[in-house]
């Protein structure tokens, strides 16, 4: 399917920006104006057209678009602006039917098939329907109790991993999964950067303050973003200035020690982790990772010192004393009291869990410590919806795809840029899982391993213990 592979003819970008500009002044126009009726649903169909031609003819802006509109909005999630960053159409987000037509260009995908489907293939394809089925049955048994809240939990906790869907089924060319992985790691930079001031601006933050510029899930789009960089240049494949590459990693891993998400510190410490056991980092990349952590604790320890009146050394020792002892914190206290509350709810529904649908604790009464907010945690979350069997069939797809991704890299037949993918979706897989020992699944994570799950599916070679039907 020639459609799928084609992208950066200077046709193609003139087609792009006047999409983007005519789709820019439409909702422009309906926002001033206030005409959020007829117009607002002709906006929609041509939004929806647009993104169905777009996912079609040009997959790297198809997935960048998409990048843009999940990660955007959350830039902004702590600022006062972030209603107006966040717009609602009749209940949907421009990334939820942006998302809606990548499953729709996936399942056009499948039908055509450019090959007969190896056995890997088959077999990570059969566990995603099942956890995508047990999903589905979570949304179907409680919409005559919660009605159109039940599609909505679906849409906000489990449909971004749609996008990887879409990702590992069209991107079946090591240059085109390589353009990919350029966009989507220069868009971590320079978006993020460049959103830094104003955010700052707009939240009057001050760095060293205590606040935080960024959501958590913002802070870890950053992280495996900095890591794409990393591995990108330590394994030759050169796309941006040298000097720009390695003065986003200090400045990155100062914003992300300052806004001290400790879910992501140790998503960074598994990250941390994995290069070394797998030797990404030699002596002499470790001995320069120490001097950046030098400079960027002394730059920490002045920001907090002058903003906060204590030292740099209690700051991080008050962050990090919940991963050896959360009672003594009280966010890390009060997460695993929720855990405790919900748990009961499991055992009452082990099996496929209470369904999808309504919110966290409204419709129980109240005990002391819940607020009736998820649980934050992904896999006490899963246990309750969806059960057992609901985690088991998610935890079985995670696991057979990283088996798939280490034969992969022991089969000796990857192109660079695809070794480079394969690591890079290994590292986001157990750094995103510890991330959410705290918090939901997160759109952009997913990217990345679908990425990967590209790389085991598309493979011109059998993968270890893996053939052909």
């Amino acid at each position: 399917m020639q459609q799928f592979q084609t992208e950066s003819s200077p046709a193609n970008t003139s087609a792009l920006m006047l999409l983007a500009g005519l789709g820019s002044s439409i909702i422009l126009l309906v926002v001033f104006l206030g005409m959020r009726s007829q117009l607002t649903t002709a906006v929609l169909g041509l939004y929806a057209l647009g993104c169905l031609w777009l996912s079609l003819k040009m997959p790297v802006s198809t997935v960048g678009l998409y990048w843009l509109l999940m990660i955007v909005p959350n830039l902004f999630m702590l600022s006062p602006v972030h209603e107006e960053m966040d717009p609602y159409f009749y209940s949907m987000k421009p990334s939820d039917v942006l998302l809606v037509i990548m499953s729709a260009a996936t399942l056009v995908r499948l039908v055509r098939f450019s090959s007969r489907p190896k056995t890997s293939t088959i077999v990570l394809g059969l566990l995603a329907a099942l956890f995508l089925a047990l999903v589905a049955y979570g949304v179907t048994r409680n919409l005559e109790r919660y009605g159109i809240r039940a599609p909505g939990e679906f849409r906000h906790r489990y449909l971004v991993i749609g996008a990887s869907l879409y990702v590992a089924t069209v991107f079946d060319s090591p240059e085109a999964r390589l353009r990919l992985l350029r966009t989507l790691s220069s868009l971590t930079v320079f978006v993020i950067f460049a959103a830094m001031p104003v955010v700052a601006i707009v939240s009057s933050w001050t760095p060293g303050s205590g606040e935080r510029l960024f959501p958590a899930d913002v802070s870890l789009t950053f992280l495996f973003g900095l890591a794409a960089i990393l591995l990108l240049k330590w394994n030759g494949l050169r796309f941006m200035e040298n000097s720009i590459a390695y003065l986003s990693v200090p400045f990155g891993i100062l914003q992300i020690v300052l806004d001290n998400h400790r879910s992501v510190w140790l998503a960074a410490i598994v990250v941390i982790a994995f290069l070394l056991i797998t030797k990404q980092v030699s002596m002499l990349r470790l001995t320069a990772a120490l001097g950046v952590l030098v400079l960027v604790s002394l730059a920490g320890k002045a920001l907090v010192s002058a903003n906060q009146g204590r030292s740099f050394g209690e700051f991080m020792t008050e962050r990090a004393m919940a991963f050896t002892n959360p009672e003594a914190d009280g966010t890390a206290s009060w997460r695993i009291q929720q855990w405790e509350i919900q748990m009961p709810k499991f055992r009452e529904n082990p099996v496929f869990g209470i369904g999808l649908g309504g919110y966290w604790g409204t419709d129980d009464n109240l005990v002391a410590g819940n607020l009736g907010v998820m649980p934050h945690n992904y896999y006490v979350g899963t246990l309750v919806k969806l059960g057992a069997t609901g985690l088991a069939a998610y935890a079985a797809t995670v696991i057979t795809l990283t088996v798939l991704l280490i034969a992969a890299l022991r089969s000796g037949f990857l192109a660079v840029s695809d070794r480079v993918i394969a690591m890079l979706a290994m590292l986001v897989i157990f750094g995103a899982h510890a991330y959410y020992s705290a918090y939901w699944i997160d759109a952009t994570s997913w990217i990345w391993i679908g990425l990967g799950a590209a790389v085991c599916i598309h493979m011109r070679r059998t993968l270890w213990l893996v053939s052909y039907d």
